[in-house]
């Protein structure tokens, strides 16, 4: 799914990644078939959130960090965050970077921190959960292709909940599920 986020401009973006879903599902087949076992809903997470939100997945344009978990982060004695490895930098809306952090992080301490620094408006706020599952669905892709065993059972590192059930999670808060 990575070659998907090269190079889109802003106000294409989640549109493009939609269309090249339909176009060549094998990029998520494998993925879809494993976790729809579980979680039905997933088989159709790409078209309902962009169904329901579309209007919401435009705006401004960054470079992105899309490999924010919490191993490749450190915090010196003096409180700064370092990043050990930034790992892929792409370009789209800004919030899409927080949306990865949202994705390893949603129902942490850390999660609720960011939320109360960021201060999200409503809107903000479902842009922030729509990339988080995006990111959810790419990480799991990832790791279904390097064949990592039952990635229903994959948890962020950090976190208690596996990303399937984050994803469940942030499809009921916005309200599709």
């Amino acid at each position: 799914i990575l070659n998907l986020f090269e190079s889109k401009e802003d106000s294409q973006f989640i549109y493009n990644i939609i269309n090249d879903l339909q176009n060549h599902p094998e990029y998520l087949e494998p993925l879809i078939s494993i976790i729809a076992k579980n979680y039905t809903i997933l088989n159709n997470a790409f078209t309902l959130i962009y169904n329901k939100y579309n209007g919401l997945l435009v705006g401004d344009n960054s470079l992105v960090p899309i490999d924010t978990n919490l191993k490749n982060i450190m915090i010196t004695d003096k409180n700064e965050i370092k990043f050990i490895d930034p790992g892929e930098l792409i370009s789209g809306p800004i919030l899409m970077g927080y949306g990865d952090f949202v994705a390893h992080t949603y129902k942490t301490e850390l999660y609720e921190e960011l939320i109360k620094r960021l201060k999200p408006n409503e809107e903000d706020l479902k842009r922030l959960r729509i990339y988080a599952i995006f990111s959810s669905l790419n990480i799991l892709a990832f790791l279904e292709k390097l064949n990592v065993g039952d990635i229903t059972k994959v948890i962020p590192y950090g976190n208690k909940l596996t990303f399937c059930e984050l994803i469940k999670e942030q499809l009921k808060e916005l309200k599709i599920i």
